[in-house]
């Protein structure tokens, strides 16, 4: 199981899921500059919410936007929106991967429609989550 799908696993863990007692593995994201890259203000809202316990993650409504804070300050993980309003998120990943500065950056693609998950791994993505798993990892850790 990829490591993003990890970060997941341990949002929904750290909620309160019916008094379920899981070991969580939350450690790797305390102290990770975690950039969130999502035009939709409520999913977006509920990321940022979620990762505030860990460490104090930025946010982006736009791709351009993105660049401008992956470039000031890279950052240590980014769970980015594939359909952003002003360039295609692969694009987004492609110029990520082209700067020797940030090609290590793990990158999570979150997709709504049936994008290729080979064509994102391809082009440089670490993991391609559907957004329904997404949004069910946000009700999840919300549920508070």
């Amino acid at each position: 199981m990829d490591a993003f799908l990890g970060i997941g696993i341990s949002l929904a863990r750290n909620s309160s899921m019916a008094g379920v007692k899981r070991k969580s593995n939350t450690k790797k994201l305390q102290g990770k500059r975690i950039l969130v890259v999502e035009d939709q203000p409520l999913v977006s809202e509920i990321l940022i919410d979620l990762l505030e316990r860990y460490d104090h993650p930025s946010q982006a409504n736009s791709g351009r936007e993105a660049l401008e804070q992956i470039n000031h300050k890279a950052p240590d993980v980014i769970l980015l929106d594939l359909s952003l309003p002003d360039i295609h998120g692969l694009e987004l990943v492609r110029l990520v991967r082209r700067n020797e500065k940030t090609r290590p950056i793990p990158i999570l693609a979150m997709s709504g429609s049936p994008t290729d998950k080979q064509n994102c791994l391809k082009i440089g993505c670490n993991d391609l989550s559907s957004s329904h798993s997404v949004y069910l990892v946000c009700w999840l850790g919300y549920r508070r």
